[in-house]
């Protein structure tokens, strides 16, 4: 196929099956059931940058078999275009990693600052109600507790990134609770359970460090 899309052209009129090759005797098995290709993407030489600072590079161009086209930077963006109205419009979803998280954060704190992308040189100006939604969003809020997360762990000498959508509500009551007491060291007051979490989460792994 000559592009991407000619695979969602060829399903339009075609079956699509699954193969497994063996790889023992290079035998192609197929998989009894069809399948339909909802998305494909491929890699470009796009570079996306928001002010001076923050750059995102591996851009990839995703192709939709509703005819819909995203370019993805990182794991939080999504820059997407209306052909009829001729504005780009970009989602975000904030990366489960703590340290990618910052990073993006970090970025949308100066588009709002900047009101404006660059793909390579090419800058895309975003309208007054993007902007103001950006506003809406509480980033420096957020970004504080992204920090006060990731300074607790260099106070802990823990290098290893933080997966963030593993913190839950119990977690998070957890980690503040331990960066009172042993960060601002203030007097923390703790049930017999908390008591055996403390235990259990700091006390023991503290012999590996």
């Amino acid at each position: 196929m000559e592009s991407p899309l000619g695979v969602f052209d060829y399903q339009r009129q075609h079956d699509l099956f699954v193969y497994v090759v063996d790889k023992e005797t290079g035998l192609e098995i197929p998989v009894e059931e069809t399948i339909e290709v909802f998305e494909m993407f491929t890699d470009t030489n796009l570079t996306l940058s928001i002010g001076d600072s923050y750059k995102f590079e591996n851009i990839t161009r995703h192709y939709f078999s509703n005819g819909n086209v995203e370019l993805h930077a990182g794991n939080g963006f999504k820059l997407t275009c209306n052909e009829k109205e001729g504005k780009f419009k970009l989602n975000y979803n904030r990366p489960n990693l703590l340290s990618e998280a910052i990073y993006c954060t970090r970025s949308l704190i100066e588009l709002k600052e900047k009101g404006y992308i660059k793909l390579n040189e090419s800058k895309i100006q975003f309208d007054r109600k993007t902007l103001q939604s950006l506003e809406k969003m509480t980033l420096e809020i957020h970004l504080d507790e992204l920090l006060k997360i990731s300074q607790f762990l260099e106070k802990l000498d823990i290098k290893k990134d933080i997966n963030l959508s593993l913190f839950d509500e119990s977690s998070k009551k957890n980690f503040d609770s331990l960066y009172k007491g042993l960060i601002l060291k203030e007097e923390i007051k703790s049930n017999f359970n908390e008591s055996k979490l403390l235990h259990l989460n700091i006390s023991l792994p503290c012999t590996n460090l």
